[in-house]
């Protein structure tokens, strides 16, 4: 019984010291990990803005969606769950003029092989298109855009949240 309790009590404080430096790593690293997110969105709001655009501003739309302003453009935050391998966070970018400028991956679980290329050749495919009257389905569904070869079903999930991003688009431009 007292080699028990010698195990019990051994066990106990292992997990609390692992348990306080867990706690505490979380604790010093929280802070700058939401300051590195902040900077990368923003620097994806930026990067979706037509060229030349000037310091965008936060708004909502009437159904409350949050979407960035800037004097060339507009960049909203648009989710699929339809991808290869599960959810793909983008920010999409607009012009004033209708046009659909380009989008950037904030996040994704796509195959590093094939799925991947949704965060770097695949947004030639859909880059500076009319966002209201392009068909926003890959052509194996009848639509315009050409897939990535052998990655349909991501580039399906990204023309889909594009697709998404336009009627929100489209929402923004009547509530002006």
């Amino acid at each position: 019984m007292k080699d028990f309790s010698k195990l019990v009590l051994t066990l106990t404080a292992v997990c609390v010291i692992c348990g306080a430096v867990v706690s505490t790593a979380y604790m010093v690293t929280k802070e700058p990990i939401r300051i590195a997110n902040e900077a990368k969105k923003r620097a994806s709001i930026l990067d979706v803005m037509p060229e030349g655009s000037g310091d965008p501003v936060t708004k909502t739309n009437l159904a409350g969606r949050i979407y960035w302003e800037s004097d060339k453009g507009y960049a909203m935050e648009i989710s699929s769950n339809s991808g290869y391998a599960g959810r793909i966070d983008l920010m999409l970018g607009f012009t004033k003029d209708g046009r659909f400028n380009k989008y950037s991956v904030l996040s994704h679980s796509e195959t590093p092989t094939l799925g991947s290329h949704i965060t770097d050749t695949f947004v030639a495919h859909v880059t500076n298109r009319p966002a209201a009257s392009t068909d926003w389905r890959v052509t194996k569904d009848g639509g315009e855009i050409v897939p990535i070869s052998s990655a349909t079903i991501s580039s399906r999930a990204v023309c889909g949240a594009i697709a998404e991003g336009c009627a929100v688009y489209s929402d923004i431009l009547e509530g002006k």
